[in-house]
């Protein structure tokens, strides 16, 4: 079985986000650490349910989350 065979627990969630830096590029799905991490602090159930719904019903997140964008400054 894989790495997310099984569901992300709240205290998983909550350890991740705590080491987002800010002030960091997005990705291709142009969520900032800003964004997610108070998201996180004030819907962490909500926002446990869909990742674990995702893992859950095996949806497809696309190929673009697979390519990180990097800019030279």
């Amino acid at each position: 079985m894989g790495v997310l065979a099984n569901p992300i627990s709240q205290e998983k969630l909550k350890i991740a986000t705590k080491i987002l830096e800010n002030r960091k590029g997005t990705g291709f799905d142009i969520i900032r650490n800003e964004i997610l991490v108070p998201l996180v602090k004030l819907h962490l159930k909500l926002v446990l349910r869909a990742i674990n719904a995702i893992i859950r019903d095996h949806v497809s997140i696309g190929k673009d989350w697979l390519r990180s964008l990097v800019t030279a400054i």
